[in-house]
């Protein structure tokens, strides 16, 4: 039998983590982490975990793209992701422009495949190397870096329009000053 009060408080704040720096706002996250727990029970019930931190950090990452997807299909990926933005500080145009970036990364997550989003996900919000990376998503490191480049290509493509929209604005700024 599994101590699950043992791997949650093992593991919990890993899985609570990698959920929040997707979703980006509490009630998400805490969504997302119930939601992780639950479908590793069943999948422990049907087959043997080799590695918890792998299976809940695979399935952590899922959920929250998952969650980032529905919110998108909503219509309403950018004011539920405004939950964790940082205060304002000395400059409001930076700060603006920083949570807008959020917000349509985010978006722009939940339109990759799944594989390539987690891949992003587990490499620039999590850290992993792509050697942990492929423990977690059950592939190799080399396949991982094909992911990586991927989403990267996919995402600097739906970014583009983000960037024109903040090289006008800082072009704008400039002249006024």
């Amino acid at each position: 039998m599994t101590d699950w009060d043992a791997i949650v408080k093992r593991h919990g704040a890993l899985v609570w983590a990698s959920t929040q720096r997707i979703v980006g706002n509490l009630a998400d996250t805490e969504d997302c982490v119930q939601e992780t727990f639950l479908a590793a029970i069943r999948t422990s019930q049907r087959q043997n975990v080799r590695s918890w931190p792998a299976l809940l950090r695979r399935i952590a990452i899922r959920t929250a793209i998952d969650r980032l997807r529905q919110r998108t299909m909503r219509g309403q990926a950018g004011e539920e992701a405004l939950d964790t933005v940082q205060s304002p500080g000395p400059d409001p145009l930076q700060h603006a422009q920083t949570s807008e970036l959020a917000v349509a990364l985010r978006a722009n997550l939940a339109q990759l495949p799944p594989a390539q989003a987690g891949a992003f996900c587990l490499r620039y919000f999590d850290e992993l190397s792509n050697e942990d990376i492929g423990e977690v998503l059950g592939t190799n490191a080399n396949a991982v870096g094909v992911l990586l480049h991927r989403a990267r290509e996919r995402l600097r493509d739906l970014m583009r329009p983000l960037e024109i929209s903040f090289e006008s604005e800082t072009s704008n700024e400039s002249k006024r000053s």
